[in-house]
């Protein structure tokens, strides 16, 4: 029979047991004769490299979301919505005026029940030609009313990260007036606070570009946004004296929401049809966002 060996166990020291893993297997390559590198002890204890490590791309901080998104982006798409009702009641309208037929006479008729039915026929177009013309008057309130509310928005969102942008701002309404491609694209621009406060703190810049061509104005304005957007800001200069005032070929001003002033509404239905609107507002209505 086979003598048994007695297999004993190596004693672990008090010492031993205070090794970290990386010293214990330090030690263990030591005593048999090895010296692994750091890339090697990494591996066997299944950890990363250094070089490993700074491969890994760092985490970026998502942007920041202005507090007032969720309002501007609720009343984009209910101004869109009005915009929407207001063209097809428009177009709607159209169609009932060229189908309208003249009001009947009872001596036009030999019969006298012909015209009773022509008189209701034509009380019937009547009726719902005025039922749609209230509906493109109501749609194209809407759609402004909530424009107006998306400019106000705007304002406190600029007042809020600079202390004198409302000040300045009164003077930048004096030169971006509604109805100005720059008044409009600036408006709708992402970085409105930033560009806002950045023009009206260079008048003779925002006199410049107001007296530019109208698609040469939402060019410029667009610069700036991007710029804005890339970091980089152009260098304020001192307000001028006296504010330049742009002499502009575009319609009277209906209201100021630079100034902080709401006035009348840019759109009479009863003078104006939403197809002649939208060739003199043609990139606000067709939503440039």
């Amino acid at each position: 029979m086979p003598e048994e060996i007695e297999v004993l166990e190596q004693p672990v020291s008090v010492e031993d047991e205070a090794l970290t893993p990386e010293e214990s297997l330090a030690r263990t390559n030591e005593d048999e004769g090895l010296t692994p590198n750091s890339e090697q002890l990494q591996e066997e204890l299944g950890g990363k490299t250094d070089d490993e490590k700074s491969e890994e791309p760092e985490e970026k901080e998502p942007p920041k979301v202005s507090r007032y998104q969720s309002r501007i982006d609720a009343l984009v798409a209910a101004r869109g919505d009005a915009e929407r009702r207001a063209f097809a009641a428009e177009a709607e309208l159209q169609r009932l005026k060229s189908a309208r037929t003249d009001e009947p006479k009872e001596e036009d008729f030999e019969h006298y029940r012909d015209y009773v039915k022509a008189a209701a026929r034509y009380e019937v177009q009547q009726t719902r030609i005025s039922d749609t013309t209230k509906e493109v008057t109501d749609s194209v309130r809407q759609m402004q009313s909530h424009e107006e509310n998306y400019q106000r928005i705007k304002m406190q969102e600029g007042a809020e990260a600079h202390a004198d942008f409302v000040d300045k701002a009164k003077a930048l309404g004096q030169i971006f007036q509604p109805g100005m491609e720059a008044y409009d694209t600036l408006f709708e621009s992402n970085n409105f606070t930033e560009v806002a406060y950045f023009l009206a703190s260079n008048l003779n810049e925002a006199v410049r570009i107001a007296q530019l061509p109208s698609r040469q104005q939402a060019k410029e304005i667009t610069k700036l946004e991007i710029a804005f957007e890339a970091g980089s800001r152009p260098a304020a200069q001192d307000l001028p004296e006296r504010p330049i005032k742009a002499v502009s070929a575009a319609p009277a001003p209906a209201r100021k929401v630079l100034s902080g002033k709401a006035e009348s509404q840019r759109l009479n239905p009863e003078k104006e049809t939403m197809l002649q609107y939208a060739e003199r507002r043609t990139k606000e209505l067709r939503g440039k966002r």
